[in-house]
C-alpha cells in the first residue's frame, strides 16, 4: 500500500496480512519436535535428503548437534 492510503480510513478494507507472506515448510523449524543429530555434511545430497524427512516428519529442520 502506499504511503497515503495506508494512512487512511479505506486501510481498513484490507487484510493486514497477505495470504502470499507465508510460504516453505509451515513451521517445519519452529515448532516441531527436535530431530536426531545427523552426520550428513551441509550441501551434500545425504543432507538435503534428511532435511526433507525432516519437513515431511515435521520436525525442526536444524538440530544443535549437526555435522
Amino acid at each position: 500500500m502506499c504511503y497515503p492510503c495506508y494512512y487512511s480510513p479505506a486501510r481498513e478494507l484490507y487484510s493486514p496480512v497477505s495470504k502470499y507472506g507465508r510460504r516453505g515448510v509451515l513451521n517445519g523449524h519452529r515448532n516441531g519436535t527436535l530431530p536426531l543429530p545427523t552426520t550428513a555434511r551441509p550441501g551434500t545430497r545425504e543432507k538435503l535428503a534428511v532435511l526433507a524427512e525432516r519437513a515431511a516428519r515435521g520436525e525442526r529442520l536444524w538440530h544443535p548437534l549437526d555435522a
